[in-house]
């Protein structure tokens, strides 16, 4: 089986919502690559800008996902995490070359319609791999096709099934 690689990079987040009495949040970021392969930053306290210039890889099939989901939470002491909103980023147009990067600010957008979001995320994002074929593409993505039909998804990205994970 053919496999490529997928190097995301969470370089920041700017204005993100604040979510803790202080006025600040604790975020972190949880970036989701297809079905249980998902990798987490570390938490960064007290700030509503964070930098964290982590970089995580996947070893995908190919065809990989549609999609990279990139959730922002909120870190708390006692309780569950608060979320924070997330970047969904269609990836079929990274597929077309053997190797692509995306480097670019994102909008945080909801998850589910009550929820509060603002900001944006510093993503890089780097594909290697086979192009699969044509052929290929349509098997994989025809999956895909009836839950995206009836997905809304947030600016400057496609549709997509949406799915909560934590």
């Amino acid at each position: 089986m053919a496999t490529c690689t997928l190097e995301v990079t969470v370089k920041a987040g700017r204005d993100l919502i604040a979510m803790d009495r202080n006025g600040f949040s604790d975020p972190f970021c949880r970036v989701e690559c297809g079905p249980g392969k998902s990798k987490r930053t570390k938490v960064i306290s007290k700030t509503l800008n964070p930098v964290w210039n982590e970089t995580v890889g996947f070893e995908l099939p190919v065809p990989a996902p549609d999609y990279l989901y990139v959730r922002v939470w909120d870190k708390d002491q006692i309780g569950k995490d608060d979320r924070m909103g997330m970047v969904l980023v269609p990836l079929t147009d990274l597929y077309r070359a053997e190797e692509c990067t995306i480097d670019q600010w994102f909008p945080v957008a909801k998850v589910n319609p009550k929820d509060c979001v603002k900001g944006e995320l510093h993503l890089r994002i780097h594909y290697q791999g086979a192009i699969p074929s044509d052929a290929t593409l349509r098997l994989s993505r025809g999956s895909h096709a009836a839950a995206a039909a009836n997905a809304t998804a947030p600016a400057a990205a496609a549709t997509a099934p949406a799915r909560e994970t934590d």
